[in-house]
Order: C-alpha cells, then structure tokens, then sequence
C-alpha cells in the first residue's frame, strides 16, 4: 500500500488500482474507520477539507441508509 495523502487524522492508500480512506471516526473511543473509495475521489478528497467531508458524509449515509439513499 502506498500512501498518496495523509494529515493528522485521515490517510489516503492507493494499493493495485483500488483506493481506501482510513481515518479517526473523532468518537471517544477512537474508532479508525477504513472504506474503499474511487479514485477520483482520492484525488478530491487532497483538495480541500470541504471535499473530505463530503466524501466521508457520502458513505457514511450509504451506511446508515443503502446504497440507493438519494434515490428514496
């Protein structure tokens, strides 16, 4: 696995094409939370902190509400 992007609490691996954002969940019992994520996304998510928000928001409701959530 290659790290492509890292600050304090978020690290961005890119390992054979496939792309995982590891981060701190910020909970009390510091939870790291690992997702694949696409590429252009592991290129989004280095722009701004807006953008890794959004990100992390995106799957965290696919999570919470499936896949089709925006659909419902």
């Amino acid at each position: 696995m290659n790290t492509i992007y890292k600050n304090d609490w978020l690290e961005i691996f890119e390992n054979e094409g496939t792309y995982t954002i590891r981060y701190d969940s910020g909970d009390i019992g510091g939870t790291v939370i690992e997702r694949a994520i696409t590429q252009e996304e592991a290129i989004r998510a280095q722009e701004s902190a807006e953008a890794i928000t959004e990100i992390l928001n995106k799957y965290d409701n696919i999570e919470l509400f499936g896949e089709d959530y925006m659909n419902r």
